[in-house]
């Protein structure tokens, strides 16, 4: 047993303790109820509450990733979804503040999943290997550079990135000659997989990498991609400038 000081000493350190315990928590909820507004309603709010509420619904045949894709690609050009799904997107979206868009479409989807008649469905939404391409693309978009070749001594091996992989979004090589919609690529509407694989590495896993995916412009992060995707990652000057390397190579 210690003495009188000893067991008030204790107290108060047990005390301060739980003070900074009750801070320490009260910070993380704060974070956490910011954290959808700073890492994007995709990310976030679409990966958490709406795939979970698809999986309980008789809905979860429309796959939450394929839904999470056509929404981000309807941010980036609302041309690039089908007429309906653009239809949705908009009434929802028309008017709305932005700190409450994330709860009205949540609930939309919510109705959604009680009333399966409400949606017509696309061709693929119901093709769990569809959706999987389209996140296969976004995977790159976001994580391409980090298997980017920077290195031309070869000195270093590239990092392995699971996300980058067909396995990780349910694709095989079985996969490989059947075609699929693109989506947002910057390609034909339909390629086979092998095709949009290529793509895909040729643009974001090529000599340059590049990160452009935290751009909160859609404008500018919509030309960014179009202009990487097209060239799949060459630089392409103008013409007049091609000209002039061209006269100082001769030079």
């Amino acid at each position: 047993m210690g003495t009188p000081s000893d067991r008030d000493s204790m107290l108060i350190r047990l005390r301060a303790l739980d003070c900074l315990a009750t801070a320490v928590s009260w910070m993380i909820r704060v974070i956490i109820a910011d954290w959808p507004a700073a890492i994007g309603f995709s990310s976030y709010f679409m990966s958490n509450n709406l795939e979970r509420k698809y999986r309980a619904s008789h809905l979860s045949g429309l796959n939450a990733a394929f839904v999470e894709q056509l929404y981000e690609q309807y941010l980036d050009d609302p041309e690039s979804v089908a007429g309906h799904w653009q239809a949705t997107f908009r009434e929802l979206l028309d008017g709305v503040a932005d700190d409450t868009r994330h709860r009205l479409i949540a609930e939309r989807f919510e109705t959604l999943a009680q009333h399966r008649s409400l949606i017509v469905a696309p061709e693929v939404a119901n093709d769990a290997k569809q959706a999987g391409v389209l996140r296969m693309i976004n995977a790159f978009r976001i994580r391409g550079h980090q298997r980017a070749n920077l290195d031309p001594l070869g000195l270093s091996e590239r990092p392995e990135v699971p996300d980058l992989e067909l396995g990780f979004h349910q694709l095989d090589d079985s996969d490989l000659d059947t075609e699929f919609h693109t989506g947002s690529l910057a390609a034909p509407d339909r390629l086979r997989l092998s095709e949009i694989l290529a793509i895909c590495r040729e643009t974001y896993c090529g000599t340059v990498g590049v990160e452009y995916m935290h751009i909160h412009d859609t404008d500018q992060r919509r030309w960014l991609q179009q202009r990487l995707e097209r060239s799949r990652g060459r630089f392409e000057p103008p013409a007049e400038i091609a000209d002039s390397v061209v006269v100082m190579e001769k030079g």
